[in-house]
């Protein structure tokens, strides 16, 4: 009898302890989608609205500078370019550029690399 007893012992650690790995495993499950939508939320910031005011902007043409304009950028894509006029959104924030100009990304492609 006392076999018998010894071998019920064993399964049921083993079942106790299947159950603990098989729920710490869940545990990090949530953990991970705790953090991808934590993630994703933060996201949503990359969305909101800025708008830079009494901005000079340069087209990057031969185009005189276009000043004192209002920019309004919602998350990385320039929305509109306008004048003092310009509706601004009640959810942007507003940077006051003070005659600052802005231009479009130049990229050199032809550079050497010398130590």
């Amino acid at each position: 009898m006392l076999l018998s007893f010894q071998g019920i012992a064993v399964e049921v650690t083993f079942a106790l302890t299947n159950f603990a790995m098989k729920l710490q495993a869940w545990y990090r499950v949530l953990q991970l989608l705790i953090v991808l939508i934590a993630l994703a939320l933060g996201n949503l910031d990359a969305e909101k609205m800025t708008v830079l005011t009494n901005v000079n902007v340069t087209d990057g043409t031969t185009a005189p500078s276009q000043r004192n304009k209002t920019v309004v950028i919602e998350g990385d894509l320039i929305r509109s370019i306008g004048g003092d006029k310009t509706d601004i959104p009640s959810r942007a924030k507003t940077v006051d550029m003070h005659g600052q100009t802005i231009m479009p990304l130049i990229i050199n492609t032809h550079g050497h690399l010398e130590w």
